[in-house]
């Protein structure tokens, strides 16, 4: 199944918590999974998982969620989807 990542970072955008957002494909164990890096006025990464489960459907929802305070970008503005 294709996922993208600009769709569920369009999704969570918004929320009003959600400062910004960056969602990645990451390779473990030969399985492709989903990460994400948020900045907002998040508590916990549980608070994040729970905004997840809400809004996305479950194949959507990032086996790792890390909270930071600013996702990466490129100097051109673009998100920088490197691995993690």
């Amino acid at each position: 199944m294709n996922i993208y990542p600009a769709e569920i970072e369009s999704v969570l955008s918004t929320d009003t918590r959600v400062e910004s957002i960056l969602v990645y494909g990451y390779q473990e164990n030969d399985t492709q999974l989903i990460g994400m890096t948020v900045s907002g006025s998040f508590s916990s990464t549980d608070e994040v998982l729970a905004l997840c489960r809400n809004k996305l459907p479950p194949y959507q929802i990032p086996s790792k969620i890390t909270i930071s305070d600013k996702p990466d970008f490129l100097a051109s503005g673009k998100k920088k989807r490197k691995k993690y």
